[in-house]
């Protein structure tokens, strides 16, 4: 029986037909080592090289030859069919994609370790250009880290959410403030109701029960704020909205966000102080004495025994039974916002794990302010900014937009006028408080490390510039000895700039 072959176009009879792509069928009889095929093996490759022969110089042909090795199992020579054809149109996709190669950045690439190295240097050159940084193996938006390091996920719209948040709104779950309220009972929420332990109250009956603390509201504010507190709730609304404007001045000076900051805040100074101090077999939340140095402090002892958590924050006096408690509450809330979220950025993580292992003691508390980035000075200074030396987006007209800076100077001038800025920049940890006029000395230092800040921010000294930039891009990246270097340069340039710090302060 005779092998029948044809030309590019022609279609087959005969004794030898092809079942499948890639595979000839033989005539019953025949096997792969008998005389017979290896006649038509023979025959093929005379068939092959006719047609190659007529197709060459032309890609239709050259890709209708590659088709016929595929029908008539001659893929040995389907490669040099292909790269006969790029040698006529070197960009020819078919041909590029037959031989495996693959099409990126304008070109094809026939070397996988080649492309790999390219692949890595053109994203990287991309990503520089929009201003990405890498992060854990993959190029992002810096804005995106913090949400990245807590875990987020984004929706379907893009916005970036708790992957356990997505979960439970998605079973029916309803969250009222921090509280996840289960569906068969979210018809409470509509009729305008609180839970409060296992009840459901109304608002006045809520703001009852959550007067005293250990049952304080705990109110979240966007992703930026919770504000723990024995207060009124509509009173907390109307902190809330100043203590979001004071959350751009975060970002202003540490280059990056804070999420979640915590406050608390206290509607009596008895409540106050007991917290500070501790009463009655209740241990007290201030390590140093700062609660008595000013209004606010910062609640680093704040250990809970029972639920054995650790929730050192930012504390604050709103006295509602003080005819000027709102007044001054309004800038001890602010204090405390500051100091917490320095806390939420400079959290001390290695030594929280101690804490949380074997609760606050010398040991654990030592290592905890050990392990922190920024000095007193810029520690304290930043919530002190935030205090008294804030700009006043919301000034009524006629209203000085710089009153709260001026009042703070005012203070440092009333005490006396301006410390030697070398005595400022080092400001310790601890108060001294041993008298009256230490702990008046203690106040006004206090107060000009927010006049730093401000010199820092806001004074307009070049160098001083520079070096807050540096610093702020040293803060976004987190490594230690990167910030710390970067800090001493910023204190360095303020130091050096000394003439000009006490010209803003007299501005």
């Amino acid at each position: 029986m005779a092998l029948v072959l044809l030309g590019l176009g022609a279609s087959l009879t005969g004794a030898f037909a092809v079942s499948q792509p890639g595979a000839a069928a033989l005539d019953p009889g025949r096997t792969a080592t008998s005389p017979a095929l290896q006649e038509d093996e023979k025959d093929l490759k005379k068939e092959f090289d006719r047609l190659y022969k007529e197709a060459k110089g032309d890609v239709a042909k050259l890709l209708e030859l590659y088709d016929w090795c595929e029908a008539y199992g001659q893929q040995k020579y389907q490669k040099r069919v292909l790269n006969a054809v790029l040698k006529i149109d070197d960009e020819n996709a078919r041909a590029h994609e037959l031989l495996g190669h693959e099409f990126y950045d304008g070109k094809w690439w026939d070397d996988e370790k080649k492309l790999a190295k390219h692949r890595i240097e053109k994203e990287r050159e991309e990503a520089e250009a929009k201003g990405y940084v890498e992060y854990k193996g993959r190029w992002v938006d810096p804005a995106d880290i913090p949400f990245l390091e807590r875990g987020f996920v984004k929706d379907d719209d893009g916005n970036w959410i708790d992957p356990e948040v997505k979960k439970k709104l998605d079973e029916g779950w309803v969250r009222q403030d921090l509280e996840w309220i289960a569906p068969d009972q979210a018809e409470n929420i509509a009729k305008g109701l609180w839970k409060c332990g296992e009840k459901w109250l109304s608002l006045a009956d809520a703001d009852e029960y959550h007067s005293l603390t250990g049952r304080e509201w705990r109110i979240p504010y966007e992703d930026l704020l919770v504000i723990r507190t024995t207060l009124p709730r509509a009173t907390a609304d109307e902190i809330a909205k100043d203590l979001l404007r004071a959350s751009r001045d975060v970002e202003r000076f540490f280059g990056r966000p804070a999420y979640d900051v915590e406050v608390l805040i206290f509607r009596t100074q008895d409540q106050y102080n007991t917290f500070a101090g501790g009463l009655g077999g209740q241990g007290g939340t201030d390590a140093f004495g700062w609660s008595s140095v000013r209004g606010a402090f910062f609640a680093d002892l704040n250990w809970l025994p029972r639920e054995q958590s650790y929730e050192p924050m930012g504390a604050a006096l709103w006295d509602l039974n003080d005819e000027n408690g709102a007044s001054f509450g309004r800038h001890f809330s602010r204090f405390a916002y500051g100091i917490s979220a320095v806390e939420t950025l400079d959290s001390s993580p290695d030594a929280r794990e101690r804490i949380a292992k074997s609760g606050v003691n010398n040991a654990t508390l030592n290592a905890f302010y050990q392990e922190k980035k920024l000095p007193p000075v810029l520690r304290f200074g930043f919530a002190s900014y935030v205090d008294r030396y804030f700009l006043e987006t919301t000034a009524r007209a006629g209203t000085d937009a710089h009153w709260a800076r001026k009042w703070s100077i005012q203070n440092v001038t009333n005490e006396g006028g301006l410390d030697p800025l070398a005595r400022v920049l080092g400001m310790p940890l601890e108060p001294s408080l041993d008298d009256e006029r230490a702990a008046a000395d203690t106040s006004k230092l206090l107060n000009q490390s927010g006049l730093v800040v401000s010199f820092i921010l806001d004074g307009g000294c070049e160098p001083v510039q520079t070096a807050h930039a540096a610093f702020k891009e040293a803060f976004k990246g987190g490594d230690k000895s990167t910030i710390d270097r970067a800090t001493r340069d910023l204190l360095d340039a303020v130091r050096k700039n000394e003439p000009a710090y006490r010209r803003w302060a007299e501005s």
